[in-house]
This record gives structure tokens, sequence and C-alpha cells, in this order.
């Protein structure tokens, strides 16, 4: 979903920081196409899009955040427990 909504960025020309109805219509059917699936629909994508975002926020910040490494192997997020225990404390997650 990602991948296919980072195209659709793409072809936004007015630069705008929201897909509009005819993006959300080629995202979903390129879904569709790739996924083999028909159930979609625009206000569920939509939502997973939000939750995708927020996910990516938290995850940045860990990452930018010093302390935190990267395990390329397990695909995950790496600390100390020191770290996580300092971090959780201020971002009161």
């Amino acid at each position: 979903m990602v991948e296919v909504a980072r195209r659709e960025e793409a072809t936004n020309l007015k630069n705008s920081r929201q897909f509009n109805d005819l993006q959300w219509h080629e995202i979903l059917r390129e879904l569709g196409v790739r996924t083999g699936r028909i159930g979609y629909t625009i206000p569920k994508i939509r939502e997973k899009f939000t939750r995708i975002k927020k996910v990516y926020k938290i995850f940045k910040h860990m990452k930018d955040h010093t302390g935190f490494g990267w395990d390329e192997a397990s695909q995950t997020v790496t600390a100390t427990d020191d770290v996580w225990q300092t971090y959780l404390q201020v971002c009161e997650l």
C-alpha cells in the first residue's frame, strides 16, 4: 500500500499533503490489481494509511533518537534497556 501511495503522491501536481478523490480511486484500483482482492473501500484504505503514517512517525522518532539502532536481519529497532526506559519516560507512549 505504501508503494502505491508514494507513486500517487509523485503525480500530485498541487504538492498537496492529501490525496484527492481521483488518487484514492487509483490507489484502490492498484491495490485490487496487486493483491487480487476486491473488498477494499476508500474509507478502509484511508484508515489504514492513517495508521501507517502514525506508526511511521513513531518509528522515525525512535530511529532519530540517540541510542537507537536498526537490526537489518530482524527488521527491528534496537536499543539497550536504559535507552528504552528513558525514551518511554520522555515520550509517554
